[in-house]
């Protein structure tokens, strides 16, 4: 907790606030800053149950807003940069009826839920995902969430579990009706749902790929360590070989190659790499129910 508070002996209200999103999801490791109706601020970092630390007052103080931003972030980023617009650095949640109080001094919780928008794929989305996944993909557990997994996880879509999260300024309503640019994002999305729904453990693979830094650049680089492949010196590989990343944008520059057609510098490349994507994709593009085709690696290139 940040700032200058009362003495410990004038502490004589208090609160300690629990913050989940709305599927159950706590908000651990998240940092926050609190607004109280006196326009003082509390700052701090949420524990692994999602809680604040305990709120201090010398006298009863609503706690009307926070801002939450978590202490990490991974999988994607570099779609959302690609794809033009800002980034969200955090959340404001209102708060509603959060006050310190004598109750339950040092012990009382109460819980809020960061509520989430999310709605199914659309019968467009399902369509471009059957052109590369087939049937393999069981599309009516698939969601799309308006708002990232972490909150306020900046420019990162992320798809641990399933269901993607786009944070709020690169949500769409339908990802078919939009230029390639963000067909290409949903089905690398859509990659990481058909590496989960085939056992692969996606946010286990994203921690360990954050942890040796595949999500930063590489000196020279445009693209972040984790999602290069190299056409020359990887034809020998097969699909399990290459880490998540890499199978997401195998896959989507291969959707990108045979289904779209914008005249860019982007397509042309993935058009000229069609031949190693081919070869690369062969048992996917044969029978991408196949579960020997997951990752088996989190190897960053180097």
């Amino acid at each position: 907790m940040a700032g200058n508070q009362p003495a410990a002996q004038t502490h004589r209200y208090d609160e300690q606030i629990k913050f989940l999103l709305g599927s159950g999801t706590v908000l651990a490791g998240a940092a926050y800053t609190l607004t109280l109706d006196d326009g003082s601020k509390v700052t701090g970092t949420t524990d692994a149950d999602g809680k604040t630390e305990r709120i201090t007052t010398p006298e009863p103080r609503t706690i009307t807003q926070a801002n939450l931003l978590p202490n990490v972030a991974f999988c994607c980023s570099r779609q959302a940069e690609n794809s033009g617009g800002g980034g969200e650095g955090g959340i404001d949640v209102e708060l509603s009826g959060v006050k310190t109080n004598a109750s339950a001094l040092g012990s009382s919780v109460i819980e809020h839920k960061v509520e989430e928008k999310v709605r199914p794929l659309t019968p467009g989305e399902i369509d471009l995902a059957k052109k590369v996944f087939g049937t393999s993909v069981d599309y009516s557990k698939v969601k799309v969430h308006n708002g990232a997994y972490m909150v306020g996880a900046g420019s990162n879509a992320m798809t641990p579990n399933g269901e993607m999260y786009f944070p709020k300024d690169y949500y769409k309503p339908d990802f078919s009706t939009l230029d390639d640019t963000f067909r290409i994002w949903f089905i690398h999305e859509m990659t990481h749902v058909w590496q989960y729904q085939l056992g692969y453990s996606v946010k286990w693979g994203g921690i360990k790929i954050q942890i040796k830094g595949g999500y930063k650049y590489a000196p020279g680089q445009d693209t972040p360590r984790a999602y290069v492949y190299d056409p020359a010196k990887d034809g020998d590989k097969s699909m399990t070989d290459f880490n998540m990343e890499q199978q997401g944008d195998l896959v989507s520059h291969y959707f990108d190659a045979v289904y779209l057609s914008e005249n860019t510098a982007t397509h042309r490349t993935h058009v000229t790499n069609l031949p190693f994507l081919q070869k690369i994709l062969t048992g996917f593009i044969k029978n991408p129910s196949d579960v020997s085709l997951l990752p088996n690696s989190t190897k960053i290139e180097e």
